[in-house]
């Protein structure tokens, strides 16, 4: 039986009304969340009594009075943004929908989107990489490149996009690695190497289960390494130990064949996410969250400028169904609560301010170059060779070996 709807009025600080909907029974904290409702910008009453907004149950005879303490336009943004849904749109033919919040010179906003169909999206998003490319001049003529590929979403979108726009690009070469005990599953190594076959790539190499090995000077193989690490130290220290190895495999293969750009398929909530992370823990990214400097080597991220949902259709429409299914994280690679949190905070920025993470990583970029923070101190790891900085959340125990070895 489908709960009885009562209305809620919220009254701003201008006194205005706006009525929303909520059911009895419902709790009033999932009420306030439902409708995008900061628990601190809101004083509720019931039957002229201050009440707790996060233990106050809806009920129909109650008398509910819920007035802002903020004088911020929260009415007004939210239905501007359609979190408030004055009129449903109804676009049978649209697959996705774009949305970016404008500002003009006065301050005040306007939201912009746009519905696009399947029969453009391909287009529109290959036109929006080709862009976000020139636009930070993340490649130029005659760049020979390393394209890690993991068999991932992510890395197989941006394969799939360097492959498909390359003529709109400067022109350039790139060697795909896979440095495979670190894919999620077998499954993701077949469809890479399916992909890499399918698209005509000649450049290919797979780095093994004994390249890892030498490459780190361990003494077991890599799985009982990440297990003993899983045990004794927990979910946050195995990604990074993940990570970092993977990282020491490529570059170590990068400086044999002469590559020094390396174009990781990180995309915009990756880079968002380690953005709200270096903030939160007070460490550095780099130079910008397009690319930077490391050591010796120059990391580009194509995908900045495209989300893992735009990722996600675009690979569902251009590549073959087999290749669409990723593997779950392991056990390993899946991180902590802090990882899972900054992720969280990166989409619900994103959707309660479509466009922000373009507006600070250009202001990180900015702040780094007027305060010389960008100039940080590399090293490489006397073990493995892998280059590390200063710049770490841990800080720097040594300056011969990594935070894995």
């Amino acid at each position: 039986m489908q709960s009885k709807l009562k209305k809620i009025a919220l009254k701003d600080r201008l006194d205005r009304e706006y009525l929303l909907e909520g059911s009895c029974g419902q709790p009033f904290s999932e009420f306030l969340l439902k409708n995008y409702i900061p628990q601190s910008s809101i004083i509720l009453k019931v039957n002229g009594e201050i009440a707790d907004d996060q233990t106050y149950i809806i009920n129909d005879r109650d008398e509910i009075d819920l007035k802002m303490v903020r004088a911020y336009q929260l009415p007004e943004y939210c239905q501007m943004l359609d979190i408030w849904k004055q009129t449903q749109s109804n676009k049978k033919d649209s697959i996705y929908t774009n949305k970016f919040l404008w500002f003009n010179d006065s301050g005040i906003c306007d939201l912009k989107q746009a519905n696009i169909p399947k029969e453009k999206y391909v287009a529109w998003l290959e036109d929006r990489f080709v862009e976000s490319i020139k636009m930070v001049n993340l490649i130029q003529d005659g760049d020979p490149l390393c394209l890690p590929v993991s068999g991932g979403r992510d890395s197989l979108a941006l394969l799939y996009l360097f492959e498909r726009t390359k003529k709109r690009l400067p022109k350039f070469n790139f060697t795909c690695v896979t440095v495979s005990p670190t894919v999620a599953g077998v499954g993701d190594l077949k469809i890479a190497t399916d992909a890499i076959e399918s698209l005509g790539v000649k450049e290919y190499v797979i780095l093994d289960g004994d390249y890892v090995k030498e490459t780190m000077n361990l003494t077991s193989d890599f799985f009982a390494v990440m297990q003993q690490a899983l045990e004794k130290e927990g979910r946050g220290v195995t990604i990074s130990l993940w990570h970092i190895i993977m990282k020491a495999c490529i570059e170590k293969f990068c400086r044999k064949n002469a590559l020094q750009k390396i174009a990781y398929g990180y995309q915009f909530e990756d880079l968002l996410s380690s953005l709200l992370r270096s903030n939160l823990l007070g460490v550095s990214f780099g130079d910008s969250m397009y690319q930077k400097k490391w050591g010796d080597f120059n990391l580009i991220f194509p995908l900045w400028a495209i989300s893992k949902k735009e990722l996600t259709i675009y690979l569902e429409l251009v590549a073959p169904k087999h290749q669409t299914v990723q593997s779950n994280p392991t056990r390993y690679d899946r991180g902590d609560h802090n990882r899972d949190i900054h992720y969280f905070l990166a989409d619900m920025m994103s959707t309660l301010y479509p466009g922000i993470g373009f507006s600070l990583f250009s202001a990180q970029q900015a702040f780094n170059q007027r305060y010389g923070i960008d100039s940080n101190n590399f090293y490489s790891c006397s073990n493995c060779q892998t280059i590390f900085t200063d710049f770490n959340e841990d800080s720097l125990l040594s300056e011969d070996l990594c935070f894995a070895c």
